[in-house]
């Protein structure tokens, strides 16, 4: 379960805050609870001195009278942890630079929008925003050999000997597995680290899964996945390939390393 802590000035906008999460994670099936809805700054720091846990932090960015600002809490936050998720929430545009030049690692800036009557009716991307958070919390706590990105709203769940190799092209990630291809806008190096060992990168445009790999031509520096798929190999990676493949040799006779 992904557990949230909510601190904002305003009673009523943490009333709607809340509500908002509540019902992005109820249409999405996400598995979450809040933990702590405080007014207060210095509520949250005692929480976290004495708690700990991988947490998602909704924090404004002005709490009037308090002696500390959102900004100084979150430096506070990444101090005592720094694997929880921190998102900004507020109506204050001119935070924003301050959030982004203050090494917090924020997970994004939800702008607040108000009615004419100064009620709280809009939160910008916070649907984007939690989606990206909770894929990331899935593969973080998840050990099973699954694979969670994010698509849009939509949050896709792969396992990973279904996928044949992941290929970079114009600033999209394409994952190709047996039977679709997905896209999205990622970093090669971001899913690379995702998925760990079983994976290769053979070139700086494409990842191959190791256990759907079919050929491997070192001459003509190519591969040949199980679908057919010839992925290339760049001489950088050549050895690097070699020594890797000597780990699945043995275990695969009908595979063909020439």
């Amino acid at each position: 379960m992904l557990k949230f802590i909510l601190c904002d000035s305003s009673e009523s906008d943490a009333v709607f805050i809340r509500r908002v999460i509540k019902l992005i994670a109820e249409k999405k099936e996400y598995d979450i609870s809040f933990e702590l809805i405080s007014y207060l700054p210095s509520e949250v720091q005692e929480y976290i001195s004495e708690n700990e846990g991988l947490f998602v932090y909704i924090l404004e960015t002005s709490f009037g009278s308090s002696e500390i600002d959102g900004v100084e809490l979150a430096k506070f936050i990444r101090e005592k942890d720094r694997d929880s998720y921190i998102l900004f929430c507020s109506k204050d545009k001119e935070y924003i630079l301050k959030v982004m030049t203050a090494l917090i690692r924020p997970s994004g800036f939800v702008i607040k929008r108000y009615n004419e009557g100064g009620g709280l009716e809009k939160l910008e991307n916070m649907q984007l925003y939690i989606g990206d958070i909770y894929r990331d919390y899935l593969n973080v706590t998840q050990k099973e050999n699954v694979l969670h990105i994010n698509v849009g709203p939509d949050i896709y769940k792969i396992e990973y000997d279904q996928i044949m190799y992941v290929e970079s092209f114009q600033k999209k990630i394409y994952i190709w597995t047996k039977n679709q291809r997905i896209g999205y806008y990622d970093k090669l190096s971001s899913l690379e680290e995702k998925l760990g060992e079983g994976f290769f990168r053979c070139h700086r445009s494409y990842i191959v899964n190791l256990n759907n790999i079919s050929k491997v031509n070192f001459p003509d520096m190519v591969i040949e996945m199980k679908n057919k798929a010839k992925i290339p190999i760049s001489r950088a990676q050549k050895n690097g390939l070699r020594e890797i493949l000597k780990k699945y040799e043995s275990n695969i006779f009908e595979r063909e390393f020439v």
